[in-house]
């Protein structure tokens, strides 16, 4: 079990820290596809709707059919494909189309994860365990916000974006090997 908890924040921590990377320069990025912090601040939004539409949705499906194991694959895929769609998009419209793909990737991954994790925490240390988690989350995202303008000022948005693709693609594979670690595949 503990194995387990430990690649599954791995993954998870990972997966954010790829997935915030372009959060702090986010308004930069737009502009230059020519859009403006409207557009900004609507793909933004747009992402915050799909993931509150599916989120519950994807929690319930979770719960009812057990495919947490196969919902952390697809979402953390997802995010890979957003990462790369990022690199290759040229306008607002495109924009939009890929904060949507986000939204899924995140509505499917954070129940997935949240119920695993859930599952494997050690009887009497759920709050020491969330803790554990959701520090090395905001570490991840120091790394982030800091990453983010560095590579991007020094090496151009099109590394940034393959630095996404990069860590969420190991993301893809940790969840794969969490599917494949249990025999039974249930979760």
């Amino acid at each position: 079990m503990k194995k387990i908890k430990t690649t599954l924040i791995i993954i998870q921590v990972l997966n954010l820290l790829a997935s915030n990377l372009l959060g702090p320069i986010y308004a930069t990025y737009v502009k230059g596809l020519g859009g403006d912090l409207l557009t900004a601040g609507g793909a933004i939004a747009l992402n915050f709707v799909v993931i509150g539409l599916l989120i519950i949705i994807s929690g319930r499906v979770a719960d009812k059919y057990h495919t947490e194991k196969i919902q952390l694959i697809l979402g953390y895929s997802l995010a890979v494909l957003a990462a790369f769609g990022f690199m290759i998009i040229n306008s607002p419209i495109q924009l939009f189309i890929v904060e949507a793909i986000a939204g899924v990737s995140i509505a499917l991954s954070i129940p997935a994860f949240s119920g695993l994790f859930s599952s494997v925490v050690e009887t009497g240390k759920h709050a020491s365990s969330w803790g554990d988690y959701l520090g090395m989350t905001y570490f991840a995202a120091a790394i982030s916000a800091f990453g983010s303008g560095f590579i991007a000022q020094n090496f151009g948005f099109s590394a940034l974006f393959i630095t996404m693709i990069i860590i969420n693609g190991l993301s893809v594979v940790g969840a794969i090997y969490l599917y494949f670690a249990d025999s039974k595949h249930q979760t």
